[in-house]
């Protein structure tokens, strides 16, 4: 028996187990973390089954349902039930529930479209929930958001997050650079995530979602549109 072949998938199943958990724990800053950790497992999974050819149909399902639970369905709970919960509630539920459904679609799209081999169409996933994830950890840190003013951005975010998923835009991708233009978006992208990671570090307040707008705008600025 070949188990070499099943690292892929356990490296899945530990994403979507990281995800779960951050819903059963539900706390604004452990969560986040652990969304963060089936980041890793997320990245790691396609590295590994590339490196010993043992990408399947099998693992790449399983992977967009890891994603769905780790990236869409958990922070999507953990921003309902931490940002939006003192907001209207019929429009928290339902701004909530739009970014589970579209992050769905988006992963459904992606599994479908053998058109994103190169740069992204639509935001991944990921980067969604990643970004949601760590605005709740932003509440509970050493802010400078009060997310207590401005509520209709907070309501409207989960909306403009679920357009730029099944958007035609072009999004970068952190993979081999076909060309120098590439290369070089995604060097200054690399940099602007380690500078937020060390920022972070240093001084408690969290950067990744500053550091993700970024990376949406130099998408949108520096990567075609699909005609």
């Amino acid at each position: 028996m070949n188990l070499k072949r099943h690292i892929p998938s356990t490296l899945t199943a530990m994403n979507l187990a990281s995800g779960f958990t951050a819903i059963l724990i539900n706390d604004p800053l452990f969560s986040p973390l652990i969304i963060l950790l089936g980041g890793f497992f997320d990245l790691l999974d396609g590295a590994v089954a590339r490196k010993i050819n043992a990408s399947t149909e099998f693992g790449a399902e399983l992977d967009s349902l890891a994603d769905l639970i780790s990236f869409g369905v958990a922070p999507a709970y953990l921003y309902y039930h931490h940002i939006l919960q003192a907001q209207n509630q019929i429009a928290a539920i339902i701004v909530s529930t739009i970014l589970v459904v579209f992050a769905g679609l988006r992963l459904a799209k992606f599994n479908i479209d053998t058109g994103q081999k190169s740069n992204f169409i639509g935001l991944p996933t990921p980067a969604t929930g990643l970004f949601f994830a760590f605005l709740v950890y932003e509440q509970y840190s050493k802010s400078f958001l009060d997310f207590n003013q401005m509520q209709y951005i907070w309501l409207s975010l989960p909306v403009i997050f679920a357009f730029l998923m099944i958007s035609p835009f072009h999004f970068l991708a952190m993979k081999k650079g076909e060309n120098k233009r590439k290369k070089t978006l995604q060097i200054i992208t690399a940099i602007i995530f380690i500078i937020s990671i060390i920022m972070w570090l240093t001084t408690g307040m969290p950067f990744l979602p500053a550091a993700f707008i970024i990376y949406i705008f130099i998408s949108l600025f520096f990567c075609k549109k699909v005609n």
